[in-house]
């Protein structure tokens, strides 16, 4: 019982993190347009071109913080992955030696 109790557990937790990585990964996104929508305002209304490369170099920062965060999303979704097959490889090996404990039971018997 305590090997579905981990699995629910480790489920949870891989939701959990699914959640915040997709919410992280939304706000850098958001972020980003809403530089992108300024920088389009300041040269639109004539902004120098001082002004312009701080706000691409703030565009840039975004993309740069964006990579890093799908580079992580996708380290820990690989974490995860690997973490659900080792637990699930462990329960495969309890099933076989309740298997072999009824058998040597039976066998005894």
């Amino acid at each position: 019982m305590s090997s579905s109790g981990d699995a629910q557990d480790a489920a949870a937790r891989v939701a959990a993190l699914e959640s915040e990585l997709e919410a992280t990964l939304e706000a850098a996104v958001r972020r980003e347009a809403l530089n992108a929508q300024t920088i389009k305002r300041e040269a639109l209304n004539g902004a120098g071109a001082l002004e312009a490369r701080e706000l691409r170099s703030r565009v840039d920062v975004l993309y740069q913080e964006n990579d890093v965060l799908t580079a992580q999303a996708r380290l820990s979704a690989d974490e995860l992955e690997r973490l659900r097959q080792e637990r699930a490889g462990g329960v495969e090996d309890q099933m076989r030696l309740v298997g072999e404990v009824g058998e040597l039971r039976a066998h005894v018997a």
